[in-house]
């Protein structure tokens, strides 16, 4: 089997920020965040971009808005993305979801996304318990 993945890293949240890095590019996209059901950044890509703001608003505008007044959510999503198109979408794993969010182009190949994600949490999350940040999403 050939390797293709040029850049590893031993931590986590680097390791997702690598795959979503080289995901964006192929994609076209100025930004890709992955996070999980809470809103909270497992990791990113993308200069010039609050990633943390963007996990947040992913989660939320997958899940169809917030409660907050129309005019507000166009106000904060003016504010964080521009005019830029923002594009979101959950992510099964095992039992658990993440949410899958980029700013400029739709990130492709999910599925390859997807697998990714296995073998990072896999590689990482097999002895750390449950109260580790990372235990939520399991390999398949």
């Amino acid at each position: 089997m050939v390797e293709r993945r040029k850049l590893r890293s031993n931590f986590p949240q680097e390791a997702i920020s690598l795959l979503l890095s080289a995901a964006a590019a192929r994609s076209g996209a100025l930004a890709a965040v992955l996070s999980d059901e809470e809103g909270m950044l497992l990791g990113g890509a993308g200069e010039h971009h609050d990633l943390e703001h963007l996990a947040a608003l992913g989660v939320e505008h997958a899940r169809g808005g917030t409660d907050a007044p129309d005019e507000v959510q166009e106000g904060l999503l003016e504010a964080l993305v521009g005019a830029e198109d923002l594009y979101a979408s959950p992510i099964q794993l095992g039992d658990d979801v993440v949410y899958l969010t980029s700013l400029g182009a739709r990130v492709r190949r999910h599925c390859d996304i997807a697998a990714g994600l296995s073998r990072i949490f896999g590689a990482f999350c097999t002895d750390l318990g449950d109260d580790h940040p990372f235990h939520v999403v399991a390999a398949t």
